[in-house]
């Protein structure tokens, strides 16, 4: 869903999808695993952080590194088929605060999902959480050609919301992506229970949606968020 919005929008707010809205990330780290036992291949300790927030592509890729002889886009179209198929028998679960967090930003601005999952993985996820109302459109890894951490994801997010980078702020939950949203010059928070090299990045880290102050998002789009260099200064102004 790829709708560039028609008005100049002064702010905008974009989520990450896998690991920042649901809880999906664990079943990337199964399907990896299948297809190398699949592939009757050791399994290896691939660190899983290496495997978030990156699409499929790359993925196949880093297995590629493992000296496996494959074709990184038939072995992405593989993984990605597993991984759709599992997530349809079950279902991802929003993680905590997500649905609202999502619904707040949306009633009072520009807010989309910028993510290396699929196109039909998004739809399907919007349908089946009734999100697709609130979400003005959606940036997958069908529309770029560089994944995270290369900023690409979140200019072309950007440009489709007709919004400066630097009014844009970014919900990521990996490293990859954090450094995605911050080399295309956004604001980033952080989301995740654990402490994290990302978190210390991000200009502010949260460990769910419900740490987020009742008027965040409206003090977002209404210009009265104050950042410095380092974080998002939560003593608004008016």
């Amino acid at each position: 869903m790829l709708k560039r919005c028609n008005k100049s929008n002064k702010h905008a707010v974009f989520f990450d999808l896998d690991g920042t809205l649901i809880d999906s990330e664990p079943i990337t780290e199964q399907v990896v695993a299948n297809w190398l036992k699949k592939k009757q291949h050791p399994i290896v300790n691939i660190p899983s952080e290496s495997l978030h927030g990156i699409t499929w592509y790359e993925i196949a890729k880093k297995l590629q590194e493992l000296k496996i002889e494959i074709d990184p886009a038939l072995v992405a179209t593989e993984l990605e088929n597993d991984y759709f198929k599992i997530s349809i028998k079950n279902v991802p679960k929003l993680l905590r605060g997500a649905r609202n967090a999502f619904r707040e930003a949306a009633l009072h601005g520009c807010t989309a999902i910028v993510t290396g999952s699929s196109e039909r993985f998004v739809a399907n996820f919007l349908t089946h959480e009734n999100l697709i109302n609130e979400c003005r459109f959606f940036i997958c890894s069908e529309y770029y050609s560089e994944s995270k951490p290369d900023p690409e994801p979140y200019i072309t997010a950007a440009r489709y919301a007709n919004c400066t980078p630097k009014d844009c702020l970014v919900f990521e939950d990996s490293l990859s992506g954090v450094q995605s949203a911050l080399q295309a010059g956004m604001r980033v928070v952080a989301v995740g229970s654990k402490e994290t090299p990302q978190k210390k990045l991000a200009h502010l880290a949260i460990s769910n949606f419900e740490e987020l102050h009742s008027d965040f998002f409206s003090n977002w789009f209404k210009g009265q968020l104050v950042f410095d260099s380092q974080s998002i200064n939560l003593k608004f102004f008016s």
